[in-house]
């Protein structure tokens, strides 16, 4: 396997892989056999028929898929091993060429956290002592310096149109009706959500850096006041789970970097 990593700017990592037919064909060999486990073949039991036999039955695309799902895990366990990178955005898989008797070539696409520069932000909000709460953080963050990627914007923006069509399912609505109630065309509603997009990225990175910057720590104890508060005996224990841990002591660092604003202000008002 031979990967190519090429840097570009606002922390976004491309990685071109080439994997040589023969290791694509032990893993498709591999998927041919499970799959050739549960098949049914005239003239042989259940999971017996030779997987040579299978082979050409099968659908090609649900094959090269299956082959993907073991080897991309593979890749991202050499990359992150290689290239340990702070990845905020879901690896992104581009097929260049996957075929019989040929190399694979495949292209993914990772996202660092971004730069982040707060500048003076005690001295801003002294300077003008907003009256709100929501007006002192977006004063912050409309103050600090986020060179955020255009791929992660795309990202959370797809994302979003992404919920508000699950939305408008689960409500029998079709988009185009939502639109028309609206008065929005689909660029409008892209433009709008890209904003949105935008500005929910840009709060969430200043706060992750007001938590770096100020040393912002969340106790155990805490983590486990937050899991004890959920609403119901089932999603406290999906909380408890310990992959959660990381989630939950996220959410309370940023929460505790919003009162250090808050704070802040009614500091300066006295």
């Amino acid at each position: 396997m031979d990967i190519k990593r090429e840097d570009r700017p606002h922390g976004v990592f491309k990685f071109s892989i080439a994997i040589p037919w023969e290791e694509v064909k032990v893993t498709k060999d591999k998927v041919v056999a499970e799959i050739a486990g549960g098949s049914k073949v005239k003239g042989f039991r259940q999971g017996h028929a030779p997987a040579s036999l299978v082979e050409p039955s099968l659908d090609e695309n649900l094959v090269y898929s299956r082959v993907l799902n073991h080897l991309v895990p593979e890749i991202l366990e050499k990359l992150q091993r290689e290239h340990p990178l702070e990845i905020v955005n879901q690896p992104k898989l581009q097929i260049i060429k996957l075929a019989n008797n040929e190399p694979a070539e495949l292209l993914i696409t990772l996202i660092t956290a971004p730069s982040v520069d707060l500048g003076d932000w005690r001295t801003e909000l002294k300077t003008t002592t907003p009256v709100k709460k929501e007006d002192a953080l977006k004063q912050v963050v409309a103050a600090a310096k986020v060179e955020l990627a255009e791929e992660l914007i795309n990202e959370e923006k797809d994302r979003m149109l992404e919920r508000l069509a699950s939305q408008l399912q689960r409500l029998n609505l079709e988009l185009s009706g939502y639109l028309s109630s609206q008065r929005k065309t689909i660029e409008d509603l892209k433009t709008e959500y890209r904003k949105q997009a935008e500005d929910s990225l840009k709060t969430h990175f200043v706060l992750n850096e007001l938590v770096n910057q100020e040393k912002i720590v969340v106790t155990e104890e805490e983590i486990a006041a937050a899991i004890k508060a959920a609403p119901d005996a089932k999603t406290e224990k999906v909380l408890a789970d310990p992959a959660q841990k990381w989630y939950i002591r996220s959410i309370l660092a940023r929460s505790k970097a919003l009162e250090l604003i808050y704070a802040h202000i009614n500091t300066n008002r006295h």
